[in-house]
């Protein structure tokens, strides 16, 4: 059987490498582990570990055996190959030895359960991608919460790190840049959002690559975090550094090359999710999802999900407005000043009863201060004023997306509001 042959020639390797020590390439005092960092071993008696070089191992005949059986597994896969099956061997078999080696220990058993998974992966055609992605601004009273249907396309969670899985989030040092305050090293902060799907692959580099549609990976990041500004008006939430794991097979995590960097502080103090808010979470996780399908809506979530994310009450007045812009004046193209004030306040009026001529002074104040911010012309509004009208709005704004979507069918409405349905809300009493 391959995969027997395959575990006895990882074995004969392990062995090898340990049966034959050399001061010129590899050492090994008593008592002594393997140590690791940057995908290879050094050596360094004096501290008492032992350690290899690849070019070492490259010399050695059972790794030479070991990727000529490995070669003979891959070239039994359908997967398309970016080089011969045999140089993909030899990388695969250093790739194991990395993966294998965990803080200063080899374990025999891991190198060659790495080496059958993948095999039997590139027999398939399959694997199982994992994006992870740090929320800034949250902390979630419970270990997980699962937020898409089972019969979902990707499947998407909240989890809370524990302190060894936030130790393996940490990036690397030389990715840091001095002087500033990453959101990956952001340590308090233990929140993760998880896409999880079962991909058919075409090539086999994607094992170590991720998949092909990556894009729809961080789509659906950018839905929760949609969700949690949804219910939770008042929050302020940033996404961290994407990363893609393998799951099954085994491989853990993937080069990350094409993903975005984050770049803001996140330094945010964190607003709680009790799981009695959940089954409310999963309302707001649909809202942001079906959102997608209504352009103007789709545009409002977004520059509301950027609003949860502005230090400046400035910036986030801005945003707001430009939010409402795409929810307000849909299907209009003159008086946009007077119709964004009136339509505003008339929806506010529906949803929330509020009375109409207050409703219509904050609108018309707020698109006048976004004018006086963005262009310099109008008069100047304090601070404090800003600093309220902000926070007003950001919870209208949640409750206007959220009600367009889940109620507005009910009352013979549609999420794409047009002018007679805007004439509608104005003259209509509410229901």
């Amino acid at each position: 059987m391959p995969l027997t042959r395959l575990s006895q020639a990882a074995e004969e390797l392990i062995s090898e490498i340990l049966a034959h020590p050399s001061e010129s390439k590899f050492s090994i005092a008593p008592g002594a582990a393997l140590k690791a960092w940057s995908g290879s071993l050094h050596i360094d008696p004096n501290a008492e570990f032992a350690s290899w070089s690849g070019e070492f191992v490259h010399s050695l005949s059972s790794f030479r055996h070991l990727s000529g059986v490995m070669s003979e597994c891959l070239a039994r896969s359908s997967l398309q190959f970016s080089r011969a099956p045999e140089m993909h061997a030899e990388a695969v078999v250093h790739s194991a030895l990395a993966h294998a080696t965990q803080g200063t220990t080899l374990r025999r058993s891991q190198f060659a359960q790495y080496l059958r998974d993948l095999a039997e992966a590139s027999w398939r055609g399959e694997a199982t991608f994992v994006l992870c992605r740090r929320l800034l601004g949250v902390e979630l009273l419970g270990d997980s919460a699962d937020l898409s249907e089972p019969d979902a396309l990707y499947q998407v969670g909240l989890h809370s790190l524990n302190d060894e899985e936030l130790t393996a989030r940490m990036p690397s040092l030389d990715t840091l840049q001095y002087g500033l305050i990453n959101s990956d090293v952001a340590t308090l902060q233990r929140v993760e959002v998880r896409v999880t799907r079962q991909e058919r692959l075409r090539e086999f580099d994607h094992f170590f690559k991720g998949p092909e549609r990556w894009r729809s990976y961080l789509r659906e990041t950018e839905r929760v975090q949609e969700a949690v500004l949804l219910l939770k008006p008042e929050a302020q939430a940033e996404l961290g550094t994407p990363f893609f794991l393998v799951t099954h097979p085994h491989l853990g995590r993937c080069a990350a090359s094409r993903l975005p960097r984050a770049s803001g502080p996140a330094i945010f103090p964190p607003s709680l999710i009790h799981p009695g808010e959940l089954a409310e979470l999963r309302r707001s996780f649909e809202v942001a999802q079906k959102s997608q399908a209504y352009p103007a809506l789709r545009s409002a979530l977004h520059r509301y999900a950027l609003a949860g994310s502005r230090l400046r009450h400035e910036d986030r007045l801005v945003d707001l407005v430009i939010g409402f812009e795409a929810v307000l004046l849909q299907g209009l193209q003159n008086e946009l000043s007077h119709r964004f004030s009136l339509n505003g306040s008339s929806l506010s009026h529906w949803i929330h009863k509020a009375p109409r001529q207050p409703s219509y002074h904050l609108f018309r104040s707020a698109y006048a201060a976004r004018s006086a911010l963005v262009h310099g012309y109008g008069p100047k509004v304090k601070l404090h004023r800003i600093e309220s009208m902000s926070d007003e709005l950001r919870h209208l704004l949640a409750s206007f997306i959220q009600w367009l979507i889940l109620e507005s069918p009910q009352h013979g409405l549609q999420p794409r509001m047009q002018a007679d349905d805007w004439l509608r809300i104005l003259f209509e009493s509410p229901p």
